[in-house]
């Protein structure tokens, strides 16, 4: 077992013998925790976090494209996940990748759209 994860299931515990349940949050961190463990990493850093939570198919923007979805419809929920008030908040996580910017460009020629210029 990870440092890590020890630290997150020690957390937790204390937590739920406070009375709070975190059946989905704990879920949440459990998942994170595996994640920068894949990566390696001893401790969390803001990169990971944002990394997890816009790779997460709750989240990331090729999965939403990828699968024909709203992306706008998605961003509040991508915006709760990260924890922010306003979905404003979560652009600035958002990266503009290759591949994003491919699945965006493929979805408005085939609507047979043109972005406005």
């Amino acid at each position: 077992m990870s440092g890590l994860r020890a630290r997150a299931g020690e957390y937790l515990a204390m937590r739920r013998a406070l009375g709070f349940r975190l059946t989905t949050q704990g879920g949440h961190l459990m998942s994170f925790v595996g994640f920068c463990e894949e990566r390696g990493a001893g401790h969390v850093t803001a990169d990971l976090a944002v990394e997890w939570a816009t790779s997460t198919t709750r989240g990331s923007g090729n999965e939403v494209y990828r699968d024909g979805r709203d992306v706008q419809a998605r961003l509040p929920l991508l915006s709760t996940w990260l924890g922010h008030v306003d979905p404003k908040s979560t652009y600035w996580y958002l990266q503009a990748v290759p591949e994003l910017l491919a699945l965006a460009a493929g979805r408005l020629e085939a609507a047979g759209g043109q972005a406005d210029e």
